[in-house]
């Protein structure tokens, strides 16, 4: 699983969004995350993002879902570009994450992973190229 936040046209984190607690707590019981699996690991578009409605019509939708769409044609790309990466098991997806938290555009200031905008904004192309080094 990939935790996806949203951000709007300008790259500012959309209302919506998820956001991390990753320092964990006692009740209800959830153990510390960390890295690359801190919430949300990346951000992409989630606000007013085009879809297509019933009626081969367009519209706008906002949400994590959107942004999750995003995310999941990346990793379509990166995957179809490259079969032999999609291997089994979980190592897979430590690369997959490894790969999305080195190649996501962290915000200006931003050196780490953040609690709401993650390792960054998701870069199709940098994701491919950290996943060919």
């Amino acid at each position: 699983m990939i935790c996806v936040g949203g951000v709007d046209v300008n790259g500012n984190l959309w209302q919506g969004s998820s956001v991390g607690d990753n320092n964990g707590r006692l009740f209800p019981p959830m153990l510390p995350r960390n890295s690359p699996n801190e919430k949300p690991e990346v951000v992409a578009p989630g606000h007013k993002v085009p879809v297509i409605m019933p009626g081969d019509k367009w519209g706008l939708s906002s949400g994590t879902s959107a942004a999750t769409v995003y995310v999941t044609g990346a990793i379509a790309i990166l995957f179809d570009k490259n079969p032999d990466l999609l291997g089994s098991g979980t190592e897979m997806l430590d690369n997959l994450k490894q790969w999305i938290s080195e190649s996501s555009k962290k915000r200006s200031g931003q050196d780490s992973h953040d609690n709401h905008y993650g390792y960054g904004m998701l870069q199709i192309e940098d994701l491919i190229s950290a996943s060919e080094a």
